[in-house]
């Protein structure tokens, strides 16, 4: 079952706190279980703190400071690097998902393995 797996998200972001909040906030209410979230900033300064504020946080979040990436594609290679779930979500900083995004992801792919 899919269910036994672990699920890593991955976001890049730059200089867009408050569309990224706004993600963290749709992924935090979720109804699948969320192992870990690794967020690469490349913004113009640290947000690790104002990120991290958000009270009752059970999921592991992995944050990554690098203003000198390059682009997307970089940012996210280097969150799957430092990611460890069996699957891997890559999600843009400015989307907002439905409570059962993840669920029903996760239902398609049993139903379609190939």
């Amino acid at each position: 079952m899919w269910n036994k797996n672990t699920i890593s998200v991955v976001i890049a972001t730059k200089n867009r706190i408050n569309s990224l909040n706004c993600l963290l906030k749709s992924i935090y209410q979720q109804t699948a279980c969320i192992d870990e979230i690794v967020i690469v900033d490349q913004s113009d300064e640290n947000n690790k703190n104002f990120l991290l504020a958000t009270p009752n946080i059970t999921t592991n979040v992995i944050y990554i400071y690098n203003p000198n990436i390059t682009g997307l594609t970089q940012a996210r290679n280097i969150g799957v690097k430092n990611s460890a779930g069996d699957f891997v979500f890559f999600f843009d900083d400015d989307l907002e998902l439905l409570n059962d995004f993840i669920e029903n992801m996760l239902s398609k792919m049993e139903k379609h393995k190939d």
